[in-house]
């Protein structure tokens, strides 16, 4: 049986170390996909909850709690991107 570390060691290297470098990238892209998810959704939760809270419920104080939970919910999700970036 041939052994194909011993006839190409810097071909074997490179396939295998290509190989991890994709799954990792992929594992990466998939962890910061999932912090931004997070992040955005508590978000704009937080946001609709506390409009509602402040406004009652009404038609109107709903259109504005959409509006208003989306809008915050932007910063938790770039912030929990960077803060994922950095850790």
């Amino acid at each position: 049986m041939v052994d194909t570390k011993k006839c190409l060691p810097s071909f074997y290297h490179f396939s295998v170390t290509k190989k991890v470098q994709t799954a990792k990238l992929k594992n990466e892209l998939r962890g910061l996909g999932l912090a931004v998810a997070i992040g955005t959704g508590v978000g704009v939760t937080i946001g609709f909850i506390s409009t509602i809270a402040q406004s009652g419920i009404t038609s109107d104080a709903l259109k504005l709690a959409m509006i208003e939970g989306i809008k915050s919910g932007t910063e938790p999700g770039v912030m929990s991107a960077v803060s994922y970036g950095i850790g």
